[in-house]
């Protein structure tokens, strides 16, 4: 029994003259050229295929012309049309950009010119990391989250939130930043800022950055091979907030606005922070503690980092607001202050507080 169609790579063709010679039109109009090919085949970006007996990989396709009703693509190739590698490149300034193939996302079409590539893709909503790189070792990463989620209702995203094990981490360097400005201050922090706030968003800020020589050589602060960085993320690539990392106001987790670069002592108290305790004995390496004296109408709201509690009594560390002198002291040093001694009994003393990121 004679069928009444057959397939060509997938294109349907009528078991008939009239549109057997349609199609030879359509055949015979496919073409390449040194830098593209256009072909009857509707196929996705990355796909390899033969033509002439030479392996491609196509990228970029646009649908160019319909010829007696066969629709024919075209693509851009590989250099040198030929597949040696499973990922299709570009060149640029002697240089060849490397496009990635990934699950995230799909290229809509590559735009090049002698000085620049433009790439324009979307997200396929499915995570992953995506890696844009060249052959002589420039990089870029881009990481794709399912969604914005606040399982623990923080206005912080999850994906923000660090393990325990780098929430470790995290302390550690946090208190070494912090106890380093106190022997000298970095030239590097904002003098503009040095105040007890400045401090911890100094050392926050700086905590969550990859520390390797270059960093080194920006803030002076020896590197320890026995601190482990946060592999997680690193700042100023923060998942979803990106330089925006402290929250300014109320608002969820999904509303960028709420987020920003800066935040004084009472915008870490309201927003940025959860309440630990009255009790000094449950504070962590690494966590704050508020005070707040309503008679200071400017600045009523002040903070310190509690940079040790291995010893006999917790070591705190804070900036005074007095140009740039910084105190590390046992706890006992602030019990003959009014505003700063740390007791449930002070009405000025808020409390231990925890960055909402290490719960």
């Amino acid at each position: 029994m004679d069928c009444k169609s057959y397939l060509y790579n997938g294109i349907e063709i009528p078991n008939n003259e009239e549109s057997k010679a349609k199609f030879m039109l359509a055949f015979n109009a496919q073409k390449r050229d040194e830098n593209s090919v256009t072909i009857l085949n509707n196929v996705n970006y990355g796909t390899t295929v033969t033509i002439n007996g030479v392996e491609m990989i196509l990228y970029d396709k646009k649908p160019v012309e319909n010829i007696e009703g066969f629709q024919l693509y075209k693509y851009k190739l590989t250099p040198n049309n030929i597949v040696d590698k499973k990922l299709p490149t570009i060149k640029l300034n002697e240089d060849n950009i490397i496009i990635p193939l990934s699950d995230s996302i799909e290229i809509i079409s590559v735009e090049e010119t002698s000085s620049q590539i433009k790439v324009y893709f979307k997200s396929t909503k499915k995570p992953g990391k995506v890696v844009f790189q060249s052959e002589k070792g420039l990089q870029l990463e881009l990481d794709f989250y399912s969604s914005v989620s606040d399982s623990d209702e923080d206005g912080f995203p999850d994906s923000v939130e660090l393990s325990r094990e780098e929430t470790e981490r995290f302390r550690n360097w946090f208190v070494r930043i912090a106890e380093s400005q106190f022997v000298k201050p970095n030239s590097y922090w904002n003098p503009n800022e040095r105040d007890c706030a400045g401090l911890i968003r100094y050392s926050y800020r700086e905590a969550l950055k990859k520390h390797d020589a270059d960093w080194f050589l920006q803030s002076g602060i020896s590197l320890d091979k026995n601190l482990p960085d946060i592999v997680s993320y690193s700042y100023p690539n923060i998942p979803f907030l990106e330089e925006k990392i402290f929250k300014q106001k109320k608002g969820s987790a999904l509303d960028l606005t709420s987020f920003g670069t800066f935040a004084d002592a009472e915008t870490l108290f309201r927003f940025n922070t959860i309440f630990i305790s009255k009790n000094i004995v449950e504070a962590k390496k690494g966590d704050l503690l508020f005070f707040e004296n309503r008679g200071e109408i400017r600045f009523p709201f002040h903070s310190m980092i509690v940079s040790d509690v291995a010893g006999i009594e917790p070591i705190v560390i804070y900036h005074t607001g007095d140009g740039n002198i910084l105190k590390r002291v046992p706890i006992s040093y602030l019990a003959s202050s009014k505003i700063f001694r740390v007791s449930p009994e002070n009405p000025h003393f808020l409390g231990v507080y925890r960055f909402s990121i290490l719960e």
